[in-house]
C-alpha cells in the first residue's frame, strides 16, 4: 500500500504530507528534510519511508485524506467504488431505524412469569 500511494499520488500532495508529518516530529526522526528537494524522485522515497514508519498509525489514511479525488490511485478509487456499489451508504431512514432499534433492546426484558427479581 505504501508503495503504491508514493507512486502514484502527485509530488506536491506527497511533500504536503511530509511537511505535516515533520510539524508532527518533535524529535526528528523521520529525517524530513526542511526544503523541498527538487527532485520528485527524492519526495517519493522520503513518503514511502515516512508511510512504511507510520504503519498502523493511520499514516496512510492522512496522505489519502489530503488528496482531491483525481489525486488518489485508480486502483484505490475502483476498489472503492466496488465496495461501495456492493455494500452502499444507508439512507437516513435505516439509520433512524436502527437506532430506534437499538435504544429498545438496552432496556431489560421483562421477567418471566412467576418468578421476582
Amino acid at each position: 500500500m505504501e508503495a503504491l500511494l508514493s507512486s502514484e499520488i502527485p509530488a506536491d500532495r506527497l511533500w504536503q504530507f511530509l511537511q505535516n508529518a515533520r510539524t508532527e516530529d518533535a524529535e526528528g526522526r523521520l529525517k524530513i528534510p526542511a526544503a523541498r528537494p527538487s527532485d520528485e524522485a527524492q519526495i517519493k522515497a522520503h513518503a514511502l519511508a515516512v508511510l512504511k514508519s507510520m504503519k498502523g498509525a493511520g499514516g496512510a489514511a492522512e496522505l489519502i485524506d489530503l488528496c482531491d479525488l483525481a489525486e488518489i490511485p485508480k486502483t484505490i478509487r475502483d476498489f472503492m467504488t466496488e465496495v461501495y456499489a456492493k455494500f452502499p451508504r444507508p439512507s437516513v431512514a435505516d439509520i433512524a431505524d436502527d437506532e430506534s432499534t437499538e435504544a429498545d433492546s438496552t432496556e431489560e426484558p421483562p421477567a418471566p412469569e412467576g418468578t421476582s427479581i
